[in-house]
């Protein structure tokens, strides 16, 4: 048996189901000691599917789940059992079918493809975010109802000790959600004047205005060095739940920036969050180092190119003079990458998905004589900018970075 892999079977009309994935992991191992799904590499050449319970003349046709297209499967008879062979890449998914079709579907061939040459791309790629770039920021100081300001702390720990020192319990799973609170629990809300003082710096002004990003941000009163930030609502970035205040671009200054957030807290309000500083600007150390975004890069970890925290989608661009030749195909082959997920485009053809191992892509049908655009887009994911970032067993806090890289 192949234990990292799992499926599941089930009976449409009169067909069989059967969807299997390889987990590229054994699954024997404890759940929290699996490690990154991009460490998963266990890969499974040859593998024979006994599938019992299939009906008398089944055909076994895969369907590929990214394209729809299907195939039909060489398979044997075992006793009451139906045999046929596949293979798992990594983290790859396969999709079968198996009972009686009337369609007249292709079998699998044996065709080997073969690489005749291969076309160098260029090493300089457009790239282009499909948000603004952010700044998370997570350490404060604070002071309660006029005491000295307390060391920068962490922002959940320092929740939980503004609501300590109100008489009140630290956020927990025993909780009532915030949304329930003022209907099931109408005792004295203690309440207390709370100021927060969070600290960043800038090796030059952003170009423009930035946006601040906050939960309830109609509780607070905001400035950054002592200028009043706009009440007026902007939108949200990510969530609903988290509102976006205008920071005029005068506002900032190089160096040392304080953002000051005054609020009139209590133990019943949903609680403190990290906020984010979004802008066209780049990001090292948690700082701003540059007055905008990068618009071209190298293929190489994105968050060394002034992406830090960022965890949009980023399309990589580039052209490159072909000029097809009949009866030859072309494929996009990308190696090592990170990232959620990406999708391929040539041209003005559709986004092609790449799910699983081998990342390939075939570009054959959008091609032109001439210059072609190809378009690579990484999806990110928000772990990048909302963490963890901290870890309580360590006292150097360090952020972890999801990388974005792409070799082509």
């Amino acid at each position: 048996e192949v234990d990292p892999v799992l499926s599941i079977l089930k009976k449409e009309n009169e067909q069989q189901v059967l969807f299997i994935c390889n987990t590229g992991v054994n699954l024997s191992i404890d759940d929290f000691g699996t490690g990154f799904v991009r460490d998963r590499k266990l890969t499974f050449p040859a593998v024979t599917v006994k599938l019992f319970s299939a009906a008398d003349g089944a055909d076994v046709i895969e369907v590929d789940p990214l394209t729809g297209k299907t195939i039909k499967l060489p398979a044997t008879r075992e006793g009451e059992a139906i045999l046929f062979k596949t293979s798992f890449d990594e983290l790859q998914s396969r999709l079968f079918l198996i009972g009686k079709t009337s369609e007249e579907i292709a079998e699998a061939g044996c065709r080997k493809d073969q690489t005749v040459s291969e076309i160098a791309l260029n090493d300089d790629w457009q790239i282009t975010p499909d948000e603004l770039n952010v700044l998370p920021l997570d350490m404060a100081k604070y002071s309660l109802n006029g005491s000295e300001f307390s060391d920068p702390e962490y922002i959940l720990l320092l929740d939980g000790h503004v609501r300590e020192k109100l008489g009140g319990q630290w956020r927990g799973g025993h909780m009532v959600q915030p949304w329930l609170m003022e209907r099931m629990d109408q005792s004295e809300k203690v309440k207390g004047d709370l100021v927060l003082e969070y600290e960043f710096f800038c090796d030059v002004m952003p170009g423009k205005d930035c946006f601040l990003g906050v939960e309830d941000a109609e509780l607070y009163q905001i400035e950054l060095n002592g200028n009043k930030l706009d009440t007026k609502d902007e939108g949200f970035w990510c969530d609903r739940s988290l509102r976006l205040r205008k920071v005029d671009r005068s506002f900032f200054r190089e160096g040392k920036n304080i953002l000051t957030l005054r609020i009139r807290y209590h133990e019943k309000l949903a609680g403190l969050e990290t906020i984010y500083l979004l802008g066209d600007f780049s990001t090292a150390d948690g700082r701003i180092t540059g007055e905008k975004m990068l618009d071209t890069a190298k293929t190489e970890d994105l968050t060394k190119c002034g992406f830090t925290y960022y965890s949009g989608n980023m399309t990589y661009g580039t052209d490159v003079e072909i000029v097809p030749e009949n009866g030859k195909e072309y494929h996009l082959q990308l190696a090592e990458w990170r990232g959620v997920g990406m999708t391929v485009s040539c041209n003005d053809g559709p986004e092609i998905f790449l799910s699983w191992a081998p990342f390939s892509a075939d570009l054959t049908p959008y091609l032109k004589n001439g210059k072609n655009h190809i378009s690579i887009k990484l999806l990110g994911s928000r772990r990048n900018s909302h963490g963890c970032h901290r870890t309580r067993n360590s006292d150097k806090k360090r952020r972890y970075r999801l990388r974005h890289s792409l070799d082509v």
